[in-house]
């Protein structure tokens, strides 16, 4: 029903990839809604938002430093509120690929 693929904890304004993911830990955390029908995400809504949707028997998370999405028809992704591209896709992390200065 939905994958999301993070670098870090949150997305989407507090949803959560994976309750242990950090920026700098240098993977990716992906998780899959395996529901059968849309309405049953509704019941796992609190569970993205405390980070413990992992838990679910219908939820499947998994982590590595690569990931590479093929569905049976093309979908789009949607990227930070964008649908910038369509599956097949490949994620990967790339450590220290961005300087980031912070106080």
């Amino acid at each position: 029903m939905q994958i999301a693929i993070g670098n870090g904890r949150y997305y989407g304004g507090g949803m959560t990839v994976s309750e242990d993911a950090t920026i700098d830990d240098r993977r990716l955390d992906l998780y899959s809604l395996e529901t059968k029908d849309w309405w049953e995400i509704i019941a796992l809504l609190p569970a993205m938002r405390q980070g413990n949707n992992t838990s679910w028997s219908n939820v499947r998370a998994l982590h590595a430093q690569e990931f590479e999405v093929n569905t049976s028809k093309r979908r789009p992704i949607n990227t930070d509120g964008e649908i910038t591209t369509y599956t097949p896709a490949k994620f990967r992390v790339i450590p220290q690929a961005l300087a980031v200065i912070a106080p």
